[in-house]
This record gives structure tokens, C-alpha cells and sequence, in this order.
């Protein structure tokens, strides 16, 4: 699926006043996406999207491509407020604080998803009793925090997880929230506000992702009549996607993010689309 090329920017938008903004940042084999937020307002007036001539095959390749996207941004050097991070990739894995050990950290997660011996791997907080584990290619990370070496880092998940966990049915009904990408699909299921599952499966078709979300479902012994599915990302080149988990699910609609920030109007219509970027913000 094709990275679609993007730069938006407010006509407030201005990079010398870098110190007041939160740069928001997801990087992929395919391209880079960024967004900037004004933290005075509380409003998104930045979002630019670059595809890459050709996707990243050596992890030798990042410090190239970072410098080429620095490049054209200079202002992406500058002194931010904060700034967010997170690579997209399955390699990611859920464990109860109770029972992580950071030493143990790589062996986890390589039990889920096989790791490249030149990954890093990242775990952080999530809510009060889990920890969520991940890998970042080594050359991308250690480059990327030369830029912006007060960075925090993020599983691809993350986002969705905070914005699942956050606008989850505290009633007892299921929820289940998909984020699609270009590679893969996420799928988190909470059951009164409890997490049941958040896992990854790779899909051709629309027809591949219902097959899969009707499996977990099963597995898990939802009743999908009655539970809805929020959709993040883009599901354009999904054909049909939503009319597909109306079929066999109470219904299936894009959402985008739960109105923590405000947006430049340039930037309205792309909101669910980029909400895992724009939901980084969650994370903090």
C-alpha cells in the first residue's frame, strides 16, 4: 500500500518558536510521518507525511534517511517541549508488572515475535499493572536520539491501546478496537473495561481481517451481534471494510481520537487516518 506524500501546515505554524511545540513522530520501512502540536492551544497545526523513493531493506539505511527527512525539515533539530516516538512494527507484547523482569524483557518478547539481533528492545508503563515490551531497529533509535535525544519511545500499539482503553464500555460490553497499517493490522479487546487480548495478524483482504477479528472473537467467546468495532488508520485501500464487520459484527466505524486536542482545520479531515500518531499523546 501506497505512503501517501503530505505537508500541512497552519499559517501559525512557526519554526522558531519550537520550544512551545510537541513533535510527534512515526517512522516505518515505507516512510516518515510527523506531526506538531502548539501546547500553549492545544491544537495540532502540523502534519506531514514523506514517503520513501524506495522502503528500507538494510538497518544500515536509517542514518541516511533520517538525515534526508532533516534535511528537508531543519526546525526537526530544534529544542521541543517533548517529543513522542514510536516505530511501526508487530514485534510488541503485553505483561502483567507483577511478573516482568527487564532482564528477562528480550526473551519475552522473542517467545511472540522474532527479533533482528540488531534491535533494541524498549518496554514501558501501561496503566498501573502492565508493561508493554518492544523492539526498535538499533540504527534508527541511536540515530534518531542524536536529533532528539530527550525523546520517549512507544510500541506501534501503544497509542491504540491507551485510546481503546480510555473510550472502553465500563457496562460489561465487549469492545474492540482495529488499527490498520500498511503492513499489518492490530486487534485489542477489552470486556468491561478489562483487557482480554492486543495482538497482530498480517491480511491481504478486507475479507482477511473479518476472517481474523471473527476468530478472536470466538476464541474469546464474544458476542459479536452486540459489540462494535472501532476502525483507526486508514481503510481506504480496505475495500468494503466497513460494510464487511457490519455483516457479522454489531457494527464497524472509523474513529479517530477521543477530542483531547484540538486540530487546525488543514488538518480535520486527516485525523483518522493518522490517529496513531495523533494519539501519541495518549501515551503520556
Amino acid at each position: 500500500m501506497t505512503m501517501q506524500k503530505l505537508e500541512l501546515f497552519d499559517e501559525t505554524f512557526d519554526p522558531y518558536r519550537i520550544e512551545s511545540y510537541q513533535l510527534s513522530v512515526q517512522a516505518s520501512l515505507n516512510g516518515f510521518s510527523f506531526c506538531v502540536m502548539d501546547v500553549v492551544r492545544n491544537q495540532y497545526i502540523a502534519l506531514v507525511s514523506i514517503p520513501f523513493d524506495f522502503p528500507v531493506n538494510n538497518t544500515e539505511e536509517w542514518p541516511d534517511r533520517l538525515q534526508d527527512v532533516v534535511n528537508a525539515y531543519p526546525w526537526l533539530s530544534g529544542e521541543f517541549k517533548k517529543v513522542l516516538f514510536c516505530y511501526e512494527s508487530p514485534a510488541n507484547t503485553i505483561v502483567p508488572k507483577a511478573f516482568f523482569e527487564p532482564d528477562e524483557a528480550q526473551q519475552l518478547l522473542k517467545t511472540i515475535h522474532p527479533i533482528d539481533t540488531l534491535d533494541e528492545i524498549w518496554y514501558n508503563d501501561f496503566q498501573n499493572d502492565l508493561v508493554s515490551i518492544f523492539s526498535i531497529p538499533s540504527t534508527l533509535i541511536t540515530n534518531w536520539l542524536k536529533i532528539q535525544k530527550r525523546t520517549k519511545a512507544y510500541a506501534f500499539a501503544h497509542p491504540a491501546l491507551c485510546f481503546h482503553q480510555l473510550s472502553s464500555d465500563s457496562r460489561g460490553c465487549a469492545t474492540i478496537t482495529l488499527t490498520l497499517s500498511s503492513k499489518f493490522s492490530v486487534v485489542i479487546v477489552s470486556e468491561a473495561s478489562k483487557l482480554q487480548h492486543c495482538g497482530s495478524f498480517e491480511a491481504q483482504t478486507s475479507e482477511d481481517i473479518v476472517y481474523h477479528l471473527m476468530n478472536i472473537a470466538q476464541s474469546l467467546k464474544i458476542p459479536t451481534n452486540s459489540t462494535d468495532i472501532k476502525l483507526l488508520g486508514d481503510i481506504s485501500p480496505w475495500e468494503n471494510l466497513e460494510l464487511l464487520i457490519g455483516r457479522f459484527f454489531h457494527s464497524g466505524k472509523q474513529a479517530s481520537t477521543l477530542d483531547q486536542n484540538h486540530f487546525s482545520y488543514l488538518l480535520q479531515k486527516y485525523k483518522g487516518k493518522y490517529a496513531n500518531l495523533f494519539n501519541l499523546t495518549l501515551c503520556e
